[in-house]
């Protein structure tokens, strides 16, 4: 379900050939549609797109774990071959020589969470229907639950993932209330939607939601929430089973 609000995202940023998805399930993919495979280049691809200043060889062994030289360097000429769509002098356009002052980086990456940041940079700075639009544009990101699946093998990508979770719970309990102020309960259920979406056990959104619903007169959606939600969590806190509870008595009559 699309947002009702279109966002007011002024996108500076130049077009690129790939771009890495984290929030959800991760993708590598190029704008012609090719996915970046294999879990180690994946990984390698991962880490140094979202440290744009650059990661020295030193650490970028310790992150990934590595030890020997040769290991790395095997790794980095495998990336660059694939950047390149098989062309490695193609792929040195993304993945440049080890500069030692900066390490090694990509150019040309764009990645997904690098954009969330910006739109709630953004967001911080404005009032109003401003805050509304660049809040909606960062929830707009959101595919799927963070951090799972291969990334959580990352064991460096831990705390940033756990990091990026708080960030957009908060920033939809924070647009679902804004909307709730004016009324507007299609962004206040899509909002909620998509804090679920990120963290299915967020339930500080689901009043709210329930409010949503029941002014959108979709009450069948009242028991869908309350059934979905009992899919993700064993119980529910104290003022969510009240809500509920109110919710469903009403419906029942």
């Amino acid at each position: 379900m699309l947002p009702p609000t279109a966002a007011q995202l002024f996108d500076t940023e130049p077009d690129v050939d790939w771009t890495v998805r984290i929030l959800g399930p991760l993708e590598i993919v190029h704008r012609d549609g090719t996915h970046l495979n294999g879990p180690k280049v994946r990984e390698l691809a991962t880490l140094l797109a979202m440290h744009p200043c650059g990661v020295p060889s030193t650490e970028l062994k310790r992150m990934l774990g590595k030890t020997e030289e040769s290991g790395m360097s095997t790794r980095i000429s495998e990336l660059r071959k694939l950047l390149g769509h098989g062309d490695t002098v193609a792929g040195r356009t993304h993945l440049p020589a080890n500069r030692s002052a900066r390490g090694y980086y990509l150019e040309g990456v764009r990645v997904d969470s690098i954009r969330l940041a910006r739109c709630l940079d953004q967001a911080r700075q404005s009032d109003g229907q401003d805050k509304v639009n660049w809040l909606v544009g960062a929830l707009e990101l959101v595919r799927g639950q963070i951090g799972i699946g291969e990334l959580t093998s990352f064991k460096w990508a831990g705390h940033l993932m756990t990091t990026l979770e708080a960030s957009i719970v908060e920033a939809g309990v924070e647009l679902a209330g804004l909307a709730a102020e004016q009324d507007n309960w299609t962004i206040v259920d899509w909002a909620a939607n998509q804090v679920r979406l990120a963290n299915p056990y967020e339930q500080r959104v689901i009043p709210l939601q329930i409010d949503a619903r029941r002014a959108l007169g979709d009450e069948v959606g009242i028991r869908r929430l309350h059934d979905e939600a009992l899919d993700d969590v064993d119980e529910f806190e104290p003022d969510v089973q009240a809500a509920f509870h109110t919710a469903l008595a009403r419906q029942a009559r």
